[in-house]
């Protein structure tokens, strides 16, 4: 996992878990760029693939060209509408030590 899915992992488990979390954006994530929002869908699609976040129907707004690169058209992304799970908590705990 890169430095960007493991902070992704950490402030979902904060929002979802502690109280007052902060809400989850691009540029707390620290992606930056103009392909920032494309590379970040990337990032939660394999998460996802590895089954530590859920990430509902409603998560995506996609629209305009693919990107080659990060292999989707991703222009909005509904951070609220992606969960950490079981796994990804026990992989945060690992990715910690």
């Amino acid at each position: 996992m890169n430095s960007k899915q493991i902070e992704l992992l950490k402030q979902l488990h904060e929002r979802d878990y502690s109280d007052g979390g902060a809400a989850v954006t691009i540029s707390t994530l620290g992606y930056e760029g103009m392909d920032s929002i494309k590379e970040a869908a990337s990032d939660i699609d394999k998460l996802e693939r590895r089954g530590l976040v859920s990430v509902s129907d409603k998560a995506y707004i996609t629209g305009g060209q693919r990107n080659n690169e990060y292999g989707n058209n991703v222009i909005m992304i509904w951070f609220e509408e992606i969960s950490i799970l079981t796994a990804g908590i026990e992989q945060l705990k690992l990715s910690n030590t």
